[in-house]
């Protein structure tokens, strides 16, 4: 798999045996003692993490904060505004305020602001309906599904290249997404609708869907990050325990490997003169 620091692309094989790096944040020291650790070492360490984070692996507003970056990053087009202009238009129901939409700016602030909430949250409420289609919407639009933000592994798609011209320069079709609001409102329902099109007019090539579906993986871990009290205020013991476990695993195995270096400078027992 080429290495992308947002997510890696390949087979689901190679997916689930990526190991992804853990995110020390500015602590460049321990990361770099961490990741020269034993596999041993390295496995006692993630198993405290775990423990510490109470049996969850994945932290969630980190997993969802970094694809949002990698978007932001890769796709100049990618707004937070525009994914909820079209979801509060689709979800009016959710907001209480029904004028709510003659005032695009309270409209995107509020969307943004459930974001940066999202992004803090170490697991995604199944039983809050707002928030599920919140983040189902932003998966749609950024062409991803759910599993690779609360799993850090899953699926996502691409515009097949064959199509994407006669997708962006196609008027009739265009006209067709106005209609047809409510199969169209989002990224991936308009490029199904698309390829539903194509077909229809015998225009879709054999083999060749418009939307190519590939398994990734986040390249990092928020794990370690998730350690970190939710109170600014409060003590960092969590994350410090973990530093100091990495820091006293390093020195030990050093001190092998020290061990190690001394006894292949002693004498063998052949060398040894009678």
């Amino acid at each position: 798999m080429d290495f992308d620091k947002f997510y890696m692309i390949g087979t689901e094989k190679e997916v689930r045996d990526f190991s992804r790096i853990v995110d020390f944040g500015e602590k460049k020291e321990i990361q770099k003692k961490y990741e020269s650790l034993k596999s041993n070492y390295k496995a006692c360490v993630d198993r405290i993490i775990l423990k510490l984070n109470k049996g969850n692996e994945e932290f969630f507003g980190y997993n969802l904060n970094r694809f949002l970056l990698a978007n932001k990053y890769t796709n100049s087009q990618f707004t937070l505004s525009k994914i909820g202009k079209a979801l509060f238009s689709k979800y009016d129901q959710f907001v209480d305020n029904t004028s709510l939409w003659d005032d695009i700016e309270y409209e995107e602030h509020f969307f943004e602001k459930k974001i940066d909430s999202y992004k803090k949250n170490r697991t995604l409420n199944p039983d809050n309906e707002l928030s599920q289609s919140i983040i189902n919407t932003i998966c749609s639009d950024l062409l991803c599904d759910i599993d690779l933000l609360t799993t850090g592994i899953g699926k996502v798609w691409e515009i097949n290249e064959l199509y994407y011209e006669k997708f962006v320069q196609n008027d009739e079709f265009w006209e067709l997404v106005t209609e047809n609001f409510n199969e169209t409102w989002n990224a991936k329902l308009c490029l199904e609708f698309f390829e539903k099109y194509l077909q229809k007019n015998g225009k879709l090539l054999q083999d060749q869907p418009v939307l190519i579906e590939q398994w990734a993986v986040l390249t990092y871990s928020g794990k370690y990050q998730m350690l970190k009290p939710r109170n600014t205020n409060a003590s960092n013991e969590k994350q410090e325990a973990i530093d100091m476990l990495i820091e006293d695993l390093h020195n030990i195995q050093l001190g092998e490997s020290l061990l190690c270096q001394m006894y292949a400078t002693l004498p063998r027992e052949d060398d040894i003169e009678e």
